[in-house]
């Protein structure tokens, strides 16, 4: 299971270098996959290979390198996050309450 955000048409953000969200999840998740989308290509990476910085009120804010989506064609992303298959330590699926907060790029 898991989330994403659609848009009606493709970004542009070939000039953007980083994305950054907060997350609050349940302790027993220790990783998920974070997907971006174009209108040609999407590509994911992985949560647990990331360090967040603790932001308050068990929110973790991350920032992943757009370059760490390889081979995403950044020229017209039509999902900008989405989140699938939240895991425990064994690799299992957890069920529960994920928020994401404050999603954004950077240059």
């Amino acid at each position: 299971g898991g989330a994403y955000i659609k848009l009606d048409k493709g970004v542009n953000l070939s000039t953007y270098k980083t994305l950054k969200f907060s997350i609050k999840k349940p302790a027993a998740v220790e990783n998920a996959e974070i997907k971006l989308e174009s209108s040609k290509t999407n590509a994911a990476v992985f949560l647990k290979d990331y360090t967040g910085k603790d932001v308050g009120k068990e929110f973790m804010e991350y920032s992943i390198p757009l370059s760490d989506f390889t081979d995403l064609v950044l020229g017209d992303i039509i999902i900008p996050f989405g989140i699938w298959n939240p895991q425990d330590t064994n690799m299992a699926f957890v069920k529960g309450e994920v928020l994401i907060d404050n999603l954004y790029f950077t240059k």
